[in-house]
C-alpha cells in the first residue's frame, strides 16, 4: 500500500496498475484521462456492436489485432486469401467529424503520430 501511495504521490502508474494495462510513459494524471478516453472509445462499440464511422487505432490496447480483423473480414468477404493481403493506407485532409458512417472495406483510423516525417495539409 505504501508503494501505491509513493507512485499516487510522484504522479507516476503504480507497478501493479502498469502490468495490468498498456505500455505508457505518461505521468499518472494523464495517463488516468488517457485510460478514460480508451474506455469511453470501447463503450461506444460495446453498446452499438456496429464498425463506427471512425476509430482510434492507439486507443486500442492492441492495434494490430484490429487491423489484421480487417484484414480477416475483407479477406473473407472477397474470398481472398489472407496470407496474400496487405494493409494499404490513404492519408486524407478530412477531420474525423466529416466521416459519417464506415467504409464498405477497411475502416477509417484517427490519432496516428509519424515520427521522423512531416505532413503538410496544403
Amino acid at each position: 500500500m505504501e508503494t501505491l501511495e509513493e507512485s499516487i504521490f510522484m504522479d507516476q502508474v503504480a507497478d501493479s496498475w502498469a502490468v495490468k494495462a498498456y505500455p505508457s510513459l505518461l505521468p499518472l494524471g494523464q495517463w488516468v484521462g488517457d485510460l478514460s478516453a480508451r474506455i469511453k472509445e470501447l463503450d461506444g462499440w460495446v453498446t452499438d456492436f456496429s464498425m463506427p464511422a471512425t476509430v482510434w487505432l492507439g486507443g486500442f490496447f492492441n492495434p494490430q489485432s484490429f487491423l489484421t480483423a480487417i484484414m480477416q473480414q475483407t479477406a473473407r468477404k472477397n474470398e481472398w486469401p489472407l496470407d496474400k493481403m496487405c494493409l494499404m493506407t490513404d492519408v486524407t485532409k478530412k477531420q474525423k467529424e466529416e466521416f459519417n458512417s464506415a467504409p464498405r472495406e477497411g475502416s477509417y483510423v484517427y490519432g496516428l503520430f509519424m515520427e521522423g516525417a512531416r505532413y503538410v495539409l496544403s
